[in-house]
């Protein structure tokens, strides 16, 4: 179930990100397209440098522990979002905000270690609905958010979500080693 409530709640933030960090940079701070083409550039080389790495320090660390630094940056992230005013700052913050969905890949490493491999297929793919689920539900209410009462409460239930992963992580069990398979 933790492993699920993570996977509702990465597509929550994901969402938030997805559907308001661009609109904001176009939005409020009249950012071109090619500013955002070059920043999507940058990120994919970012994700192309560090993915072995971030697999590595899983490998070495564990799930917990990158998962925790992953959620508290993200609501760093959409806190930043939401206060801070300055164009060429926000720009940095999106650059580090796509390319850190790359932690991302440790949930589906922390499902290899509880999951023995008969089940693993069902519980990826209810992981994917929980995470779709958010998709759905999350810009409509982003955007009622938006503008109802000013897009940095869009931001806000981003870190929201953050701040209950960051619960929900610390009540992963630890597990050093994968679980047995059978015989």
């Amino acid at each position: 179930w933790r492993y699920y409530l993570l996977c509702f709640l990465e597509g929550w933030r994901k969402q938030i990100f997805v559907c308001f960090a661009g609109f904001l940079l176009v939005e409020r701070h009249q950012m071109s397209l090619a500013t955002i083409l070059t920043l999507q550039i940058i990120v994919q080389a970012i994700g192309a440098f560090s993915s072995s790495r971030v697999g590595k320090l899983i490998d070495r660390v564990g799930e917990r522990p990158v998962l925790f630094f992953y959620y508290s940056c993200l609501v760093l992230f959409c806190v930043g979002y939401a206060v801070i005013p300055d164009a060429r700052v926000l720009r940095v913050l999106y650059v580090f905000d796509n390319a850190f969905f790359v932690f991302a890949m440790a949930l589906n490493t922390y499902v290899n270690k509880i999951v023995v491999p008969a089940e693993r297929t069902g519980t990826l793919s209810m992981g994917v609905a929980m995470n779709h689920l958010a998709a759905v539900s999350m810009p409509l209410v982003g955007g009622i958010l938006w503008v109802t009462v000013g897009y940095e409460w869009a931001f806000l239930t981003g870190a929201l979500a953050g701040g209950l992963s960051i619960g929900a992580v610390v009540m992963l069990p630890r597990l050093e080693h994968p679980v047995p398979q059978p015989a």
